[in-house]
């Protein structure tokens, strides 16, 4: 009986891990946004409307670990999910190089387009609304913080590598925009669709 080869068996279960990346990328992108238009449309914002004013201690016992996950999957899933997703197109392209060439310029214009995405929620936001997105300024600040390193960093490693250093060197600038790009994209947003922004 002939036996399976090793590589076979490796690239069915990596080709499994990618397709459940996806599937969690895109379900915890997703959530958030579900649930926050029905949020807007039926309770002025609200995600947790849901839960009872005064429950019982029986119904708390119950209730606490759903609105924890409930909590953390709605604050955090999209930030996650859209990080996911980036990641497996980094995967997926640079697996064939002929997608991505240069890869020193697509990496880092890759972390400015997962910056900017986390901006798009905010289009749910209802037209003449007031919000001070404190929370989201300081975490998507640390993304940017955290993809202007990593976009640098691998423009660098290819100009070390010897690739072409004009292209090497774009990259480079093109990695320095998440901030930049953090910023002009909450205002565009809120140009579009006419709420304000508090101090």
């Amino acid at each position: 009986m002939p036996a399976t080869p090793v590589t076979n068996r490796r690239g069915a279960r990596n080709r499994r891990q990618q397709t459940l990346l996806w599937c969690v990328g895109a379900f915890a992108t997703a959530f958030p946004l579900v649930i926050g238009a029905m949020a807007w449309g039926t309770s002025g914002g609200d995600p947790l409307a849901w839960v009872p004013a005064h429950p019982s201690m029986l119904l708390t016992i119950l209730l606490l670990p759903i609105m924890a996950c409930f909590s953390i999957l709605y604050g955090f899933g999209y930030i996650v999910g859209t990080g996911i997703l980036a990641w497996n197109v980094r995967t997926l392209m640079l697996r064939d190089r002929k997608l991505v060439n240069p890869a020193a310029i697509f990496i880092p214009l890759l972390c400015d387009v997962y910056v900017f995405a986390q901006a798009l929620p905010f289009f749910e936001v209802p037209r003449g609304e007031s919000i001070r997105p404190m929370g989201w300024s300081a975490i998507t600040f640390l993304l940017a913080v955290a993809m202007t390193i990593y976009g640098v960093s691998y423009a660098a490693m290819q100009l070390r590598a010897k690739e072409n250093k004009i292209i090497c060197t774009i990259g480079i600038l093109v990695g320095l925009l998440p901030y930049p790009i953090m910023l002009f994209s909450l205002n565009l947003v809120a140009a579009i669709k006419g709420f304000r922004l508090e101090p």
